[in-house]
C-alpha cells in the first residue's frame, strides 16, 4: 500500500487495523503478539491495535496501575513508552472519560512509564480518539475557541502533568491551524515557560514532519527554521525529524534524504548519519538500503546506507 499510495506512509491507523485483525484470529495469543510486534513502526500502531483488540474482546481485562506496570515493564524504552501511552487511552475510556481519576492512576505507575501514561491521558482528553471510536462522545471541533479552552486547562497543571498536557497541545494546534508550522510554533511558545514550549514544539516537529504534503524542500526546511543559529537546538530538531520519519516507515527515506540534502552544510553529515543509523536498525538488507538511499548525494550515500 505504501508503494501504491505514499499517504499511507503515516500508517498508524492502518497498523491498528492490521493488528486488531491478527489478534481477533486467536484472542488467546494476544500476549504473544504484544511481544512480537514492532512497537515503534507506524507510530506504535501495531502494539496499540493488539492492546485495543484484547481490551474489548475480554470484558474481564482492566487497565489499572497493576496491569500497566505488568504489561509495559519489558522491552525497549520505545516499546514501554508506547505501551503505557496507549493503555492510558483505554484507562480514560474505562473511567468513563474521567480525566482526573485517570491522571491519578498514571501518577502512580513506575517512574519510567509516568510521562507517557500522562501523555496518553491528555491526548485522549484533547482529541477523544477512543471515546469517539466507541461512540461515547462527539468529535471535538478544532478551532480557536477549543484551542483557548485547552490552553487554559493545561495551565492548571504543574510539573510532569503540565509537560504532558502541553506536549499534546501540539496536535491540537496543528489541526486547528491546518498544519501551518508558524502557528504550531507560536502557539507552543505561548506556554508559561520555555521548557513547556519545547515539549510542545518537539511533538509538533514529529506531527508536521510526517504529515502528507510536508515533502517539499520549503516545508521541510520550515520545521527547524526557528532554531537556525542555535546549534544544539537546531541539531535536536533535525534529529526529531529524521527519527519521526524512520519510526513511521522506511518508505519515508526519500523525504529524509530531501531534508538532509537541504540543511545547512555543517549539519548534513550528522543528518545522514542519523538517517543511516536508524535505517540500519529498521532495514537489515544492505541491498534494500542501497535502493532506499539511491538518491542520496554521493558524498553522503555511505552514511545513508550505513556500510
Amino acid at each position: 500500500l505504501q508503494v501504491i499510495d505514499p499517504f499511507t506512509n503515516a500508517c498508524h491507523v492502518l497498523a491498528h487495523k492490521i493488528a486488531e485483525a491478527a489478534t481477533k484470529k486467536d484472542p488467546t495469543k494476544w500476549k504473544d503478539l504484544v511481544n512480537q510486534v514492532d512497537a515503534v513502526s507506524c507510530g506504535g500502531g501495531f502494539l496499540h491495535g493488539v492492546l485495543e483488540a484484547h481490551t474489548f474482546s475480554n470484558p474481564d481485562f482492566e487497565v489499572n496501575l497493576e496491569s500497566i506496570n505488568e504489561l509495559c515493564k519489558e522491552g525497549s524504552p520505545e516499546r514501554r513508552n508506547m505501551c503505557a501511552h496507549f493503555l492510558a487511552h483505554i484507562l480514560v475510556l474505562q473511567n468513563d472519560g474521567n480525566i482526573e481519576t485517570s491522571l491519578q492512576t498514571c501518577s502512580k505507575v513506575a517512574n519510567d512509564l509516568q510521562f507517557q501514561c500522562l501523555d496518553g491521558v491528555f491526548m485522549e482528553k484533547h482529541q477523544k480518539n477512543i471515546m469517539v471510536d466507541h461512540q461515547l462522545t462527539k468529535p471535538p471541533t478544532f478551532n480557536t475557541e477549543y484551542v483557548s479552552l485547552q490552553k487554559q486547562d493545561c495551565n492548571l497543571y504543574e510539573g510532569i502533568m503540565a509537560a504532558a498536557c502541553w506536549t499534546e497541545m501540539a496536535e491540537i494546534f496543528a489541526k486547528a491551524y491546518e498544519y501551518q508550522q508558524g502557528e504550531v510554533y507560536s502557539n507552543c511558545h505561548s506556554a508559561p515557560n520555555q521548557d513547556l514550549a519545547r515539549h510542545c514544539y518537539l511533538k509538533g516537529v514529529v506531527i508536521l514532519t510526517v504529515y502528507p504534503g510536508f515533502d517539499t524542500i520549503v516545508k521541510l526546511q520550515s520545521v527547524c527554521k526557528p532554531f537556525e543559529g542555535k546549534s544544539e537546538e537546531y541539531g535536536t530538531c533535525l534529529h526529531f525529524m529524521v527519527s519521526a520519519l524512520m519510526n513511521y516507515s522506511v518508505n519515508f527515506t526519500d523525504r529524509a534524504i530531501k531534508l538532509c540534502s537541504n540543511v545547512e552544510e555543517a549539519y548534513k553529515e550528522r543528518c545522514f548519519k542519523d538517517l543511516g543509523n536508524l535505517l540500519k536498525i529498521l532495514e537489515k538488507s544492505v541491498a534494500d538500503r542501497e535502493k532506499l538511499c539511491q538518491d542520496s548525494p554521493e558524498r553522503y550515500k555511505n552514511y545513508c546506507i550505513s556500510t
